[in-house]
């Protein structure tokens, strides 16, 4: 019996490409690549390593959290950070006073 081939369809947007390979199994559709001589660049923005002292039940729920989401848990504390951070601004730019005006300190 011979193998069906199947073709990748045309998408028209991102979002149902991104369903589509969610919901197949590559290995069905591994004719339809070419290889790739060029190298492969990482585009995004370079990350820097910190220390970064945690409490072991801080991490430990973390990793919980993750697991439930199919993260790790240094991505999800990444979520949390910059959800915390974008709070703080929102924050802060709602204290933002009138030019000129200055504001008491406590």
């Amino acid at each position: 019996m011979a193998k069906r081939r199947l073709h990748i369809p045309k998408f028209s947007s991102l979002q149902e490409e991104s369903d589509f390979w969610d919901n197949v199994d590559l290995g069905e559709y591994w004719d339809e690549f070419e290889p790739v001589d060029e190298p492969i660049i990482d585009a995004r923005p370079p990350k820097k390593p910190i220390s970064l002292r945690l409490d072991p039940h801080v991490i430990d729920e973390t990793k919980r959290i993750a697991g439930r989401y199919g993260l790790g848990y240094q991505s999800l504390l990444r979520v949390f950070i910059l959800e915390g951070l974008a709070r703080f601004r929102r924050r802060e730019a709602g204290k933002a006073t009138p030019a000129g005006r200055r504001r008491r300190s406590a």
